[in-house]
Formats: C-alpha cells, sequence, structure tokens
C-alpha cells in the first residue's frame, strides 16, 4: 500500500460568525519583500500571488491591508493563512487537546500533545490553494493601533478591507495517520475558530467562525 492509499481527506463549510478583515499589504514593493519573497517557490508562488493583488480605489490609503483576487475577481485567502489559523490553535492547545488511544484491552482518553503545531506542519495539509470568499469587500475598517517605542506610546490608524459575516466556504484538510494527530485534534482545532478566528484584528473577535463536516473519504 503506497502512502497516498493512506491519507484520509475531509472536506469542511467554515461559516463567518464575525467579520473578516483583509490581512495582506497592498503595497506591491511590501508586498514581494516581505510576502512574495518568502514563498517556497518565489518566481512561481510569489509571482502568482503578486499578479492576485487588487488596485485600489484612488484616495485610499496605500497601507491598507487586502484580500487577494482570483481569476473571477473574487476577494479570496490562500491556503497558507488558514492553514496558519490551524497551527496557531495547535499551538495554544497544544497542553489541552485531547485524543484517545488503543492500549491491550480499553481505548483510553490522554490530554496534550507536545509541540503540536511542529506536528500539524508535517501531518496535516489543507486546500485548496485560493479560497474565494466573495466577489467584492462590503467596505473598510478602521481602527487605532496603539504601540510602545524608544521614544515613547504611539498611536496611528490602521485600515482593512472588511467581509461580513455569514460568508461560507468549503476548505478540505488531508491528515497523514498519526497516533496523537488524529481528526479529533483537528476538530478540536477547528472550534477554537469560534474564539480566535482568521485575518487580521483576530484579538478583536473579527474573522471567528464554526465548521461543518461536509464529507470524507480516502484517497
Amino acid at each position: 500500500m503506497s502512502l497516498s492509499d493512506r491519507i484520509e481527506y475531509r472536506t469542511y463549510k467554515i461559516t463567518l460568525v464575525e467579520p473578516i478583515l483583509g490581512s495582506l499589504p497592498s503595497q506591491r514593493q511590501v508586498y514581494q519583500d516581505l510576502v512574495a519573497a518568502r514563498a517556497p517557490e518565489p518566481d512561481v508562488e510569489g509571482a502568482e500571488e503578486m499578479a492576485m493583488l487588487p488596485t485600489l480605489p484612488e484616495g485610499m490609503d496605500e497601507r491598507t491591508t487586502v484580500f487577494l483576487r482570483n481569476n473571477d475577481g473574487w476577494c479570496s485567502i490562500l491556503d497558507y493563512q488558514f492553514f496558519g489559523f490551524l497551527k496557531e490553535a495547535g499551538n495554544t492547545l497544544k497542553d489541552i487537546v485531547q485524543y484517545e488511544t488503543t492500549g491491550k484491552r480499553a481505548k483510553s482518553t490522554k490530554e496534550g500533545i507536545a509541540a503540536l503545531r511542529n506536528k500539524l506542519g508535517r501531518y496535516a495539509f489543507c486546500g485548496p490553494r485560493i479560497i474565494p470568499l466573495q466577489k467584492e469587500p462590503n467596505g473598510i475598517f478602521k481602527r487605532p493601533l496603539r504601540r510602545i517605542t524608544k521614544d515613547g506610546p504611539m498611536s496611528c490608524l490602521a485600515t482593512s478591507e472588511l467581509i461580513n459575516a455569514g460568508v461560507a466556504f468549503d476548505v478540505w484538510i488531508g491528515l497523514l495517520p498519526h497516533g496523537e494527530v488524529q481528526w479529533s485534534v483537528i476538530e478540536q482545532c477547528l472550534e477554537y475558530g469560534q474564539m480566535k478566528g482568521l485575518g487580521q484584528f483576530r484579538g478583536g473577535g473579527f474573522g471567528r467562525f464554526t465548521f461543518d463536516l461536509v464529507s470524507q473519504s480516502a484517497m
């Protein structure tokens, strides 16, 4: 049996229960230096992402964070943005996540998985590469940012494209066989999305979501 025959896939419907903010820089040079150049294949994936950057309307702050646009012009997120959430959830839940083990006589439940973030990065993966949300953003959201610098406190305004709650999209997750990283663990990480979601300003409650299992299959 080949390794691919042992991979199991599940598709989940993700439904936003709070608005989501665009999280990628709209300035082409900034995107090139900070995002595209770090892609596994900058000449391929990086160039693809650069081509998906939208052109901001005249007069809009060039520092606005945005959603990329797919070939049909839809606001979209990329697979690594969703997978980044999954790994963040794993890092947060690593000491309390529960999973089942099978002993000689009976099943038992254990709590905590060391280095869960790292194990998710090695044994789980997701797609599709481009995940469309909806045709156009619903508006622009501005909020104050405050930070402490060597010169003292500083404040500025952050601006992001916004998509309203209620949007739903499908993602698939593939899982390699692993004794600890089970589907129950994946779904506990997804459940964390009700508390801390996707995109910018997650700490402010943006991007929270629920999930439903759509299908599952071994390929």
